[in-house]
């Protein structure tokens, strides 16, 4: 594992399934910060999609996340 934590592993292969017609799609992952440690990679991902005006979670993401669980835990889903 390349950094501190369960989720900055190594690299991994994304597939997704359509539940309904049973295609699976490969997603590519990106491979442009080769070298670096996982947690490093990631702070460079985020700077470059601010810069690139990309989607990216923020503290409003997050409160909608944090309010997400919260229903899950009260039972409220």
């Amino acid at each position: 594992m390349d950094g501190g934590s369960p989720h900055f592993g190594s690299k991994a292969t994304i597939s997704i399934c359509d539940g309904d017609t049973g295609e699976v799609e490969e997603i590519a992952v990106d491979q442009s910060y080769e070298g670096l440690n996982m947690p490093s990679a990631n702070i460079g991902a985020l700077y470059d999609a601010y810069a690139e005006g990309k989607g990216y979670a923020d503290w409003e993401v997050a409160l909608q996340r944090h309010e997400l669980i919260e229903e899950f835990y009260a039972g409220g889903m």
